[in-house]
């Protein structure tokens, strides 16, 4: 349908021009305009828009009913009342001879976003932005346009009928290019300049433009090239592109396309592949790869998870290259298939996944993003080693996550292809923190809930700092906090305390059990303390390392991981600790001192260990038979005291032939001890019969 003039004119006629009505107030907004060498300007258009700095949706347009056609008399009519209510809250000025100007009568807590306008000029504000606020003030500098025509040419002479110049100052600004208009309007100053061709569309944020040729990159002082032709010329490019075919039968988030140079004829590293380092995400579906050297590269579809689906060896010399990477087919042999469904029977959707694993050398977790079926299924593609026979002890945990159902963990077995996964309706957990209010830690407090029996329950996420996250509720101000989307069982409830800027730490947990439906619990904010911990003569700033008595269930409610650092007088302050038994030690210490919250000021000793305590575990070893004892402290050999750990381990085996003089004190007596050497080859430290432990002198 096309609207003619005439029925255009006949319907303005009937819209009436809506008042415009000037938001008034009392701000101001002043400034001035200089030129590039600091003189005023006068008569140059300033023109202040009113913003709106929020994001926030209107509920009422969250579900409506889709929009209804209107006619052309009422669109027209709705979008003259858009002007008139645009041009009630603009205002516009003129600089004065003294190239000032002010802006008058805006809303004291509205933004406006400032312009300023002069012919064959851009002005620029000398601060960071021109959202600006009544009550500040902005300075413009004009800068002169000058115009540098661009010729692009291909090395035979022929000219692309549509290119980019790319212009770089401290960031690359892209500018269209034809033959029609060839013409860059620049500010003054030195700049890069490169021509590209064949331009497919924009690319990602790595490989430039997506082209089959482009011009060497030319620095230009855009003053003097003005009025003179910059001729660029175009060589081909060598590259990869190409694009993600994708199985009609399924979607998902789309891999990311990785690339790794590779020798030509090698085998390839597919692990190599799958961390390389350079990547992208495909857009529509499709990748690219520029400016290469020549040789040999490996492109390959890499799963979120970190799973290689499929790759292509590509030799590239010659212009551009291009590939299809084709997503295989779903096959269940090599594919972790999780089947989800609601309380109702309705396949669920909306999932995350988490695939850890445990065995005797490591541990791992592995965030997954799966390919969905249509049928509502999940395929996730675990790597190898998962289907793989399992190593000795290996275990495998799956846990799926809903936003609103919550989160399930599944102990897999060897073999398991296949998880059914049954939600129940969720359950939401009130927490009522008694003693919060006025207790001084307002705004430091959540709530944090994990899964009862889990080996990791006793240690929720606090590490990773004071960020929200599934099973996490800030404590309000009235000392409550809400969780929702919970699913059903038995969970621990920790309260979980800010701790400086980055830190947190658990000071109470319970175990509550949750059904469907709202549950309110009620836990006392316990009792905090300050530690101070005494060093006398230890430097400023050495570190002191604070962690729970070594005995989880002395502390099973509290987890505290905390460093401090002493000072000038040699103290260090923990604070805001539960009571209960910690561990302390400086980098230096060999072993913890316990200390038990409350207490008063702690004195750790910091001494480093200067002799070894002799246990004797058989008196017919070389220690008893030498006339050692049990409680005696070795303080030295042939007449020397030891000085530090590392000269304790040389003393028994001397030169092999002469015996070793020990330095020994036995309660207050000081003794003299020859003893003959243990030869250093074999188990010459099982021949000494005894246990030595170093330590400290009374």
């Amino acid at each position: 349908m096309v609207v003619t003039e005439g029925e255009l004119q006949r319907t303005l006629e009937r819209i009436r021009e809506p008042e415009v009505v000037r938001a008034e107030g009392e701000g101001t907004i002043t400034g001035s305009v200089i030129d590039a060498t600091g003189e005023p300007l006068p008569g140059v258009v300033v023109v202040a828009h009113s913003q709106s700095m929020t994001d926030s949706l209107n509920p009422t347009s969250v579900g409506t009913a889709p929009p209804v056609d209107r006619g052309l008399n009422d669109y027209l009519h709705e979008k003259a009342q858009d002007w008139a209510a645009s041009r009630g809250q603009r205002r516009r000025v003129l600089t004065d001879e003294a190239g000032r100007f002010e802006l008058s009568g805006l809303a004291d807590e509205t933004f406006y976003r400032l312009e300023a306008y002069l012919e064959d000029h851009v002005l620029k504000p000398r601060s960071s932005s021109t959202h600006v606020s009544p009550g500040q003030e902005v300075v413009f500098q004009a800068l002169a346009i000058y115009e540098v025509p661009v010729e692009l040419r291909y090395a035979d002479g022929g000219v692309p009928a549509r290119g980019m110049v790319g212009v770089t100052n401290r960031t690359e600004l892209l500018y269209a290019w034809s033959p029609g208009a060839p013409t860059l309007r620049l500010i003054s100053g030195r700049v890069r300049v490169r021509g590209y061709a064949g331009v497919r569309h924009l690319a990602g944020r790595y490989q430039g433009t997506d082209s089959t040729h482009t011009s060497e990159e030319v620095s230009v002082d855009v003053a003097q090239q003005a009025g003179v032709p910059l001729r660029l010329i175009l060589e081909p490019r060598n590259g990869i592109r190409g694009r993600v075919v994708e199985d009609s039968t399924s979607t998902g988030r789309t891999p990311l396309v990785r690339l790794l140079q590779v020798e030509a004829g090698e085998e390839l590293d597919e692990k190599a592949l799958v961390g390389a380092d350079r990547a992208c995400s495909p857009r529509g579906g499709r990748f690219h790869f520029m400016d290469l050297t020549p040789g040999t590269y490996a492109v390959g579809l890499v799963e979120w998870g970190g799973s290689l689906l499929a790759h292509e060896i590509v030799a590239v010399g010659g212009g551009v290259v291009e590939v299809d990477l084709v997503l295989p087919n779903l096959d269940p042999e090599d594919h972790l298939v999780v089947r989800a469904f609601n309380p109702q029977g309705n396949a669920v959707w909306d999932l995350e996944f988490l695939l850890q694993s445990e065995t005797l050398d490591h541990s791992r977790a592995t965030r997954m993003d799966g390919r969905r079926d249509r049928d509502g299924s999940w395929w996730l593609r675990p790597d190898a080693a998962y289907f793989a026979p399992w190593p000795a002890r290996a275990e495998y945990t799956l846990t799926v996550t809903h936003s609103h159902y919550g989160s399930q963990t599944f102990l897999l077995e060897e073999g398991q292809c296949e998880v059914p996964v049954h939600f129940e309706e969720p359950a939401s957990l009130v927490v009522v923190v008694v003693g919060y209010s006025g207790s001084g830690y307002e705004d430091r407090l959540q709530v944090q809930l994990s899964r009862a029996g889990d080996p990791d329950a006793k240690w929720p996420d606090w590490h990773r700092g004071w960020r929200s996250r599934p099973g996490t509720g800030q404590v309000g101000r009235d000392g409550t906090a809400r969780v929702d989307g919970v699913a059903p069982g038995t969970w621990l409830l920790h309260l979980v305390l800010k701790v400086g800027e980055r830190n947190a730490q658990v000071i109470q947990a319970l175990e509550v059990r949750l059904g469907a439906g709202e549950r309110t619990v009620s836990v006392s904010l316990p009792s905090l303390y300050d530690l101070v911990v005494s060093a006398p003569g230890l430097e400023e700033d050495s570190r002191l390392y604070l962690r729970p008595a070594s005995d989880w269930e002395q502390n099973d409610s509290i987890q505290v991981n905390r460093d401090g650092r002493f000072d000038s007088e040699g103290q260090a302050v923990f604070r805001d600790l539960p009571a209960g038994k910690y561990r302390l030690r400086t980098g230096d210490m060999r072993e913890y001192a316990e200390v038990t919250v409350p207490c008063g000021e702690f004195l750790l000793d910091t001494r480093k260990p200067d002799c070894m305590r002799v246990a004797i575990g058989d008196r017919e070893s070389a220690l008893y038979q030498a006339g050692l004892r049990g409680g005696d402290l070795i303080i030295g050999v042939d007449g020397v005291e030891y000085t530090n750990e590392q000269s304790f381990w040389g003393s028994f085996r001397g030169n092999g032939q002469d015996d070793v003089n020990l330095l020994v004190l036995r309660g207050d007596e000081r003794l003299e001890i020859a003893m003959k050497p243990v030869p250093p080859a074999g188990d010459w430290w099982e021949r000494l019969g005894g246990m030595l432990t170093p330590t400290t002198r009374p």
